[in-house]
């Protein structure tokens, strides 16, 4: 604070930086949760639930086994034995699927998901999600009359990409 007195954190303390920074977090998480989103409706309308619920249960598996790797898996609050088990499995999962659907920043601290997890969190949502999108083009490709709803393949890359590929 002394050498910038102007900037805490990652928030600068004049306007426009706090403008800037304001709306990069808002686009941020509003093209994580509707990448998200729009991914996990697109392989609920093609595939059945089970293969979503398999493709959630992998990811937060990674995680939990990240967390254990590290030997940080159970939380900071001074709870030990199968309570103190307990409730880090859903402190971790709650945190984790917070953080994937909203880009949250504030779970990026070491004691909740960590900047590395948190980065490669933010990297593989959108290669999630064109996965899924691509298919999705595929599955309708094959069985267009196995669909009610019918997305074109412009507006499926559109929408997951955040716009920038229409």
């Amino acid at each position: 604070r002394a050498s910038a007195p102007y900037f805490y954190g990652f928030i600068p303390l004049d306007r426009p930086g706090k403008v800037k920074v304001f709306m990069a977090m808002f686009l941020m998480s509003t093209f994580q949760i509707s990448a998200r989103a729009f991914a996990c409706a697109l392989c609920l309308t093609s595939d059945t639930a089970a293969f979503l619920m398999t493709i959630f249960a992998a990811d937060v598996g990674a995680f939990f086994l990240y967390k254990l790797l590290r030997k940080d898996f159970l939380y900071w609050a001074p709870i030990y034995g199968i309570a103190g088990c307990a409730m880090a499995c859903e402190v971790r999962l709650v945190t984790k699927v917070i953080t994937d659907f909203t880009g949250l920043t504030h779970f990026r601290h070491p004691y909740e998901l960590g900047g590395i997890y948190f980065a490669f969190n933010l990297f593989t949502t959108p290669i999630a999600s064109f996965w899924l999108a691509s298919r999705y083009v595929r599955f309708t490709e094959e069985n267009p009359e196995g669909l009610t709803i019918i997305f074109s393949e412009r507006a499926v890359y559109s929408v997951i990409g955040g716009g920038t590929l229409a």
